[in-house]
């Protein structure tokens, strides 16, 4: 039961119209971005926003229980529900003088940290239930949209650490001198989430200036100050807690798991460690449920720290139209032909002479990749151990003179019947698990369709949303299975670095990088 005093429930409907600002701590978040809007028509101080503008009137009350534009919200509802109207004062007080939310919780309401968040995810998941039983009372059919509506509170958690002002989490990249790892650093360097405090790379490029060693081959220039960064050797001496390993595969065996033991969370873009039974190769939009082998790779291993791995470009733009497909109508076969470009040989990649005026019908391990790693994306994990999918999965693998962005041309065999307008319907829809959501890489749209008969083509669809959409597109019935169709993916955004800076965000908003 809401309390009839909390600010938070009013139900009158009138705006909120007299705005102020919490001095203090709030003015120095301001500068990150963060900008919550106080009203002196509450009793106390609150961080609110306007939750009611363009729901149905019938709508209004159940939307202040839920539709929160901030995590700062429904900590401070849940702190008033608990404590009582009469804290709101101390919460602003506390914000201007405590220097972590673990200080902050203490002064407001006595409890360590754990206490704290222990009983506010208790809280969240009660009045989400009675929440959900007003809404099938009053005969409401859809959840009111917010941001956090399904989201944990746990994950809320973390962004309130954020918003409360603490500093972004340091990370590393090695192999920072290659292609892949010039993406990392590129998009890197204005994360809202992560701050590049080193780079690291072989022996003939350690212990000099990045810009110098650095020949850069991605476009625009070197982020100034990376380039200015003295490039590390690959030893965990780093001022980081999440390292990008951008590295070969046979470097990347020996040196991400010193990295691990000695505690840094590796997320992997190579392929070294992708097999191994204790290792979740994550894309989040598919598995993120996956990372539940974290703690048995701990406690088999004796590490403090962690290694998660990013899939094979090409597998990336195969599986994120299946999962949607598979979740739906169950998956027999799948028949994948790519067409891939040349980016993803790396630099200086393939001869011009084999590339330009042909097509190269081979790429060694590539099509053994693709198919394993789909059955491993699209498998289960039970009890700290890994389950493939028995998708029998078919892959013909093939290099084209495009400069970005793969295209695979795709047949599935269904275990329950769809028609092409329902496929593209569930297609569509696909959102990936509500963790994901709203990560500051994540797309709206995983997975985008497009109706003309000629798309998707790489050098239109690949930048979609970022390059972190797949484009599917051409979806039709199979003659010999059921449905066949045709996806673009970006194979050095999604396919690579963004694809792990994705897997780092996630394993920050799931608790496992503090």
């Amino acid at each position: 039961m809401r309390s009839q005093t909390s600010p938070i429930c009013e139900t009158s409907g009138q705006p909120r119209t007299q705005v102020a600002r919490i001095p203090g701590r709030v003015e120095r978040a301001d500068a990150r971005g963060w900008r919550p809007p106080v009203t002196t028509t509450t009793p106390g101080w609150l961080p609110l926003v306007e939750l009611r503008s363009g729901l149905p009137a019938q709508e209004r009350d159940e939307a202040d229980t839920f539709r929160f534009a901030s995590s700062a919200e429904l900590v401070a509802r849940y702190v008033v529900e608990a404590y009582g109207v009469e804290k709101l004062p101390l919460m602003v007080n506390a914000l201007e003088k405590a220097d972590s939310l673990e200080e902050w919780v203490m002064a407001v309401t006595g409890q360590p940290l754990p206490e704290f968040e222990a009983a506010g995810r208790e809280w969240v998941i009660t009045e989400w239930a009675n929440r959900q039983s007003r809404r099938r009372g009053a005969g409401l059919k859809h959840d009111v949209p917010g941001r956090f509506v399904e989201q944990s509170w746990d994950r809320l958690i973390g962004a309130w650490r954020r918003e409360m002002g603490k500093k972004e989490i340091p990370v590393a990249v090695l192999g920072a001198t290659g292609a892949v790892g010039q993406r990392f650093v590129q998009l890197l360097a204005d994360h809202p989430w992560f701050e590049i405090t080193a780079v690291a790379a072989s022996e003939r490029s350690a212990g000099r200036p990045y810009a110098e060693v650095c020949s850069w081959v991605v476009p625009g220039d070197p982020p100034p100050a990376v380039g200015e960064m003295v490039v590390r050797p690959l030893e965990p001496r780093l001022p980081a807690r999440i390292v990008f390993s951008a590295l070969p595969a046979a470097i990347a065996r020996e040196v991400e798991p010193i990295f691990a033991q000695a505690g840094y969370a590796v997320c992997s873009n190579a392929s070294a460690f992708r097999y191994e039974p204790d290792v979740p190769l994550i894309i989040p939009e598919v598995d993120a449920g996956h990372l539940a082998l974290i703690e048995r790779q701990r406690a088999k291993r004796g590490w403090s720290g962690l290694i998660v791995t990013s899939p094979n470009c090409t597998t990336t733009g195969i599986v994120m139209p299946l999962k949607p497909l598979d979740d739906a109508y169950g998956l027999r076969q799948v028949f994948a032909a790519s067409m891939q470009a040349i980016s993803g040989a790396g630099y200086p990649g393939v001869a011009s002479l084999d590339i330009l005026d042909n097509v190269v019908p081979y790429i060694g391990g590539e099509e053994e990749k693709i198919q394993r790693e789909t059955r491993l994306l699209l498998g289960s994990v039970s009890n700290g151990r890994r389950t493939e999918s028995d998708v029998v999965v078919s892959a013909q693998a093939n290099r084209v003179p495009v400069l970005d962005g793969h295209t695979i041309c795709l047949s599935v065999g269904l275990e329950k019947h769809a028609t092409p307008e329902r496929a593209i319907a569930t297609l569509s829809e696909f959102r990936g698990p509500a963790a994901v959501r709203g990560l500051p890489s994540a797309p709206e749209c995983p997975v985008l369709v497009r109706a003309e008969p000629d798309r998707p083509q790489p050098r239109r669809d690949r930048d979609a949303q970022g390059g972190m959409s797949v484009t599917v597109g051409r979806v039709r019935e199979c003659p010999i299975l059921d449905l066949r169709m045709v996806s673009v993916s970006h194979n050095t955004l999604r396919g690579a670095a963004s694809g792990s800076i994705l897997n780092a965000e996630l394993l920050v908003a799931e608790g496992y990088v503090e």
